[in-house]
């Protein structure tokens, strides 16, 4: 749609229409028709580009296969004097 430019209506009794220059109607038409377009494109680009993680629940049970050696060893250490105790008095327990 052509836009009227000029001066208001009632400003000096002026009342004619002024068209732009037709290249300057064509630049108009193009911001128009291309800067929505434009838009629209870096909306959809932004949203296509948004990084997604998806986590979901293996179908099979999770299998741990380990080998593992344990050992354990109980080290009882008894004072010299208690041996000497112990060898003195025999009958003790």
């Amino acid at each position: 749609m052509i836009k009227p430019v000029g001066p208001p209506e009632n400003a000096g009794g002026y009342s004619g229409l002024v068209h732009p220059p037709r290249d300057r109607v064509a630049s108009m038409m193009e911001k128009r028709i291309v800067l929505p377009s434009v838009a629209i494109f870096l909306v959809g680009a932004l949203a296509a580009c948004q990084p997604t993680v998806k986590i979901e629940a293996p179908d099979k049970p999770i299998e741990i296969n380990l080998n593992v050696k344990i050992e354990q060893e109980i080290r009882v250490k008894v004072d010299r004097e208690l041996d000497d105790l112990l060898a003195e008095n025999p009958d003790l327990f």
